[in-house]
């Protein structure tokens, strides 16, 4: 979403936003599956809820792209081939491997779906992998995968395969699941080591927060840092944050108040709308959103932030809208 707020700094640094959503959710989903492994319909139950919680709102999406366009015809799907050449991949969650491998899209609409393609493609395998694998392996077997991630993107130095290829960016997944198998582990009660682990987190965020502010290189998504380690050391980083905040109790203290904000929990809800809509929407109102403000306007630093939170605002009223009539539909559906 952020590409389409360069009004505002952080829409230059948004693109970390995937790498916190990959340890989250790897944090969320191994939780889920280790809490549940033991349980009757261990796997139906947790495809059942991805299926309702994810499908509707995508389709839905696609629908309107294969479908939908080709008789309305929008102007801003100018280039419709673009889509229709990957419908199979948009179908199936795999599109992401046409970006790392061969090439982007010509129409950026979809684009964005890639870290989505990376989040169904684990929840397809991982519970086969927790289901068949002990906690003290899995926890090895986690750092396996953030090593070889880490070499495939060493061996394969390229923007585009490290940024968009799954076995590149599920570093970020098995960080977070190494969290939730912590705190499901016997070491969660060995306070001495609950300390020294988190003071040694909290060195880390300090650290690397300072070299953020102080060296551009790391914020550029494409660099050469980025490519090789640095999307390990940001998902790293948003790990660290995630364990501290449960370890540590005024921090803690301070993310639950923090979070706790009626906006953001509000804005929780609806954020799937937000990440799905964003792109398309910004495409289709922000070329002319633009040309309105400058034209009256003109160019300046008050009219990028008008035009970034009048697009803000888009989104959100889209994705309220969404939520209500679509979504919310389904979760109560998940519910019972």
């Amino acid at each position: 979403m952020g590409h389409n707020l360069d009004g505002f700094y952080f829409a230059h640094i948004g693109w970390v936003g995937v790498d916190l959503f990959f340890v989250l959710s790897g944090f969320l989903i191994t939780g889920i599956l280790l809490d549940s492994k033991y349980k009757q319909n261990y796997f139906k139950n947790f495809y059942i809820k991805r299926i309702l919680r994810i499908f509707p709102l995508y389709y839905l999406f696609c629908f309107f792209l294969l479908v939908v366009y080709p008789i309305c015809k929008f102007k801003f799907l100018h280039d419709y081939n673009s889509i229709a050449n990957l419908k199979w991949y948009l179908l199936s969650y795999t599109e992401n491997w046409i970006y790392s491998l061969w090439y982007l899209p010509k129409n950026v609409s979809i684009l964005h779906l890639w870290s989505l393609c990376v989040e169904e493609q684990f929840y397809i395998f991982w519970p086969l992998v927790i289901f068949t694998i002990n906690r003290n392996k899995l926890f090895f077997f986690c750092l396996l995968i953030i090593l070889f991630a880490i070499t495939l993107k060493n061996l394969y130095p390229l923007s585009q395969f490290a940024f968009y290829n799954t076995f590149t960016r599920i570093d970020g997944l098995a960080i977070g699941s190494i969290i939730a198998i912590l705190f499901r582990s016997n070491l969660i009660q060995n306070k001495t080591f609950i300390k020294y682990l988190t003071n040694l987190l909290l060195l880390y965020i300090v650290c690397f927060t300072a070299c953020v502010l102080i060296y551009p290189d790391i914020i550029s998504a494409n660099s050469n840092f980025n490519v090789r380690i640095g999307y390990t050391l940001y998902d790293l980083y948003f790990g660290a944050i995630l364990f501290v905040s449960f370890t540590n109790n005024s921090i803690g203290n301070i993310i639950v108040k923090i979070l706790s904000n009626r906006f953001l929990l509000f804005t929780g809800k609806i954020s799937y709308g937000l990440y799905l809509y964003s792109w398309p929407i910004g495409i289709l109102f922000g070329p002319i959103l633009l040309k309105i403000f400058t034209s009256t306007l003109g160019y300046s630093s008050f009219v990028a932030f008008l035009y970034s939170s009048s697009m803000f605002t888009i989104y959100y009223i889209v994705s309220i809208i969404s939520y209500t009539f679509l979504k919310r539909k389904f979760f109560i559906i998940k519910i019972f």
